[in-house]
Order: C-alpha cells, then sequence, then structure tokens
C-alpha cells in the first residue's frame, strides 16, 4: 500500500513541473491536443485505478500491476512531447 501511495505521489510532479514551465492553461491545453489525446486519457486513467485499488478494493496484487502500467503510461505520455518519439 506504501508503495502505490508514493508511486502515484511521485506520478503528480512531471505534469505540474511543466505548468510552471509553460503555465496552467498552455499545459492543459496541449494535454488534449489530439495527438496526445489518448496517452493523457490513459496515464490519468492508470492513475486513477491505482488509487482505487488500495484504497476501496483493497487488492494488492492489482495495484501493483496497475503502477506498472501506470508508469508505461507515464512513459508514453512523456514521450509524446518529444517530436518522432511516439
Amino acid at each position: 500500500m506504501c508503495l502505490t501511495i508514493c508511486f502515484c505521489s511521485f506520478s503528480f510532479p512531471p505534469p505540474i513541473s511543466t505548468c510552471f514551465l509553460m503555465g496552467p492553461l498552455k499545459q492543459l491545453k496541449t494535454m488534449f491536443e489530439p495527438k496526445r489525446l489518448v496517452a493523457t486519457l490513459v496515464m490519468l486513467l492508470f492513475l486513477v485505478l491505482t488509487l482505487c485499488a488500495v484504497f476501496w478494493w483493497n487488492k494488492k496484487g492489482l495495484a501493483l500491476i496497475f503502477c506498472i502500467l501506470q508508469f508505461l503510461a507515464m512513459t508514453w505520455y512523456s514521450l509524446s512531447y518529444i517530436p518522432y518519439a511516439r
């Protein structure tokens, strides 16, 4: 449980740090552009599913699987900002 909470709390700073560089409104616009919309939604979905697996469902194995998938989704989301990296 502690691992998943720490992992989820470390997933918030990357999008927030780019808000500092670009500004919050421009960050939201770029997050939901058509070319990275799926990556953004998948990243947010696995973040929520990880927290649900820990707090509501109490399934530690499922939470660990969601942590791995969340890491992969965050990698895909980060790569969507690099030209020709997808």
